[in-house]
């Protein structure tokens, strides 16, 4: 399957890990509902970058309809990104 818009968002370009988040939500964004139910990036984060990273993470998670679990370790952190539960 291509990918046919990478950068939904169009933030996150200061970020090294920006363009990461960014592929695997969309990803999962354009998957069929049962061929993929989350994606995890893993990587790395600078302190300074906190506020960037956790703004476009929300961005993320507004933009596709999707869920984030953020863990933030000392340097490091992942995100879980996943589809929303419906209540129809």
């Amino acid at each position: 399957m291509a990918i046919a818009h990478v950068d939904p968002i169009g933030t996150g370009s200061a970020l090294q890990c920006g363009s990461q988040l960014r592929v695997a939500a969309t990803m999962l964004s354009d998957s069929l509902p049962g061929d993929i139910s989350a994606v995890t990036v893993v990587g790395v984060l600078g302190r300074d970058d906190l506020r960037a990273f956790n703004t476009l993470v929300s961005q993320i998670e507004d933009d596709l309809d999707l869920d984030a679990d953020v863990v933030h370790h000392v340097g490091s952190f992942s995100v879980r990104f996943s589809r929303r539960a419906r209540c129809d």
